[in-house]
């Protein structure tokens, strides 16, 4: 069953199960986010950044701009990379320390202030650590994430 953990502060830490009983959600339908943090929906890539070391050409970061990404809460897939039973678990962090200790960067090669904190939702499948483009995002605005794949920050806008 996919799953979302709402951050302390954006609903209560609740989590919400495949089925929510609150609102008579019963389907796998993408809907619009209610919270930052919520990534079910249809995405697309727009952009990307290469701030530190990155494995990819500028011509192989231009060919993902245009892939399609879908959350839903059976199947968590960008581009031909998917998973049948995602979960979906979203926490707070410090820009400085997410940014730093995982990829050597300062908060402001993304856009983020120093002292800011970021939302990170975690895809993980089958209840096990999912290591594939998409699997993690890093929040911009409830319509815009970042996900990382060999050292590119590609830019997630919803659609």
């Amino acid at each position: 069953l996919g799953a979302l953990i709402v951050p302390k502060g954006h609903g209560g830490g609740e989590r919400l199960g495949r089925r929510a009983a609150a609102c008579g959600r019963t389907t796998d339908a993408p809907r619009a986010p209610s919270v930052l943090g919520d990534a079910r929906g249809s995405w697309r890539v727009v952009g990307d950044s290469a701030p530190g070391v990155s494995a990819m050409s500028a011509a192989e970061r231009a060919a993902w701009r245009g892939r399609d990404a879908q959350y839903t809460d059976s199947v968590a897939r960008l581009g031909s990379v998917s998973c049948t039973a995602p979960e979906y678990v979203t926490r707070t962090a410090s820009a400085d320390r997410e940014l730093s200790d995982g990829f050597r960067l300062a908060p402001g090669a993304l856009g983020y202030t120093k002292g800011s904190t970021i939302t990170v939702t975690e895809i993980s499948c089958r209840k096990a650590h999912w290591n594939e483009p998409g699997a993690t995002l890093y929040w911009i605005s409830a319509s815009r994430a970042y996900t990382v794949w060999d050292g590119v920050f590609f830019v997630l806008e919803r659609l």
